[in-house]
């Protein structure tokens, strides 16, 4: 079943940082959310994973919706990775991505076989088996990034939220996250990411939902959302665009 979004409002005073916004992310999807800085995507996403009260609007999962799910009920559904999250205590990194598995465990919570194989079999995919031991208060920021993706990817759940997953990440790690992300996408989950890498939306991106000013100005293909037009529109830019290997690639070229 798909996520569905309709009519999210998310009011501050006599504004809404977000207006009537309605969308889908489908099963099998990698969906971005892009727009300029305070456009109101890591509101909006927020709002969808129902971390802000005060929103307006429904939104669907399974058919039913996330208001009536308890909080660990939510969690078995839907993993949300924030923008810019710290590490601020001393756990080794595979404390940190054993974190994912915490909602899937009893009263005492303690971790089963299947919890300690997924957290492995997470940590080896994000190539952090090396730095395993550490303490992740000891990493980079690139790194700690990478471990707090691999604490929501460890949750294996059906829908998967990351905000800016790729941004303290250097070119190739870049890469390496969104081939991962995709990869999800293609095992049949449903992932809603907040880029401001348009050429990584470009190339990777099944569906685009552009915002701008707390509104949808545009949803659908990148080859058909992420145009001149909507681009001047969204960011007041003009873009050049090419084809390699098959792939659209996309650059902001100048202000506009």
């Amino acid at each position: 079943m798909s996520l569905i979004v309709r009519k999210l409002s998310v009011p501050l005073g006599e504004c809404h940082i977000v207006e009537d916004a309605s969308l889908t992310v489908e099963p099998g999807n990698l969906t971005g959310l892009i727009g300029a800085n305070g456009a109101g995507k890591s509101t909006l996403m927020r709002a969808i994973a129902g971390l802000l009260p005060d929103a307006k609007g429904e939104v669907r999962l399974d058919d039913i919706t996330t208001a009536s799910l308890t909080p660990r009920q939510l969690a078995h559904r839907l993993a949300y990775l924030p923008q810019g999250q710290q590490v601020d205590w001393s756990l080794t990194v595979r404390d940190v991505v054993g974190l994912g598995r915490f909602p899937f465990q009893g009263r005492f919570g303690r971790p089963s076989a299947e919890d300690r194989a997924i957290v492995e079999d997470t940590i080896g995919r994000l190539g952090l088996s090396a730095i395993a031991e550490r303490a992740a208060t000891s990493l980079s920021g690139g790194e700690r990034a990478l471990v707090l993706l691999g604490r929501a990817l460890a949750a294996r759940t059906p829908y998967l939220f990351a905000d800016e997953p790729t941004a303290a990440l250097d070119p190739a790690r870049q890469l390496e996250v969104i081939d991962l992300l995709s990869a999800e996408a293609k095992s049949g989950k449903g992932i809603l990411v907040v880029l401001h890498d348009l050429n990584l939306a470009s190339r990777y991106l099944d569906q685009v939902i552009v915002m701008h000013r707390g509104r949808i100005i545009a949803d659908g293909p990148p080859a058909e959302v992420l145009c001149e037009d909507t681009l001047q529109t969204a960011y007041g830019i003009t873009p050049l665009t090419g084809e390699s290997d098959g792939q659209r690639w996309l650059i902001p070229w100048r202000r506009t």
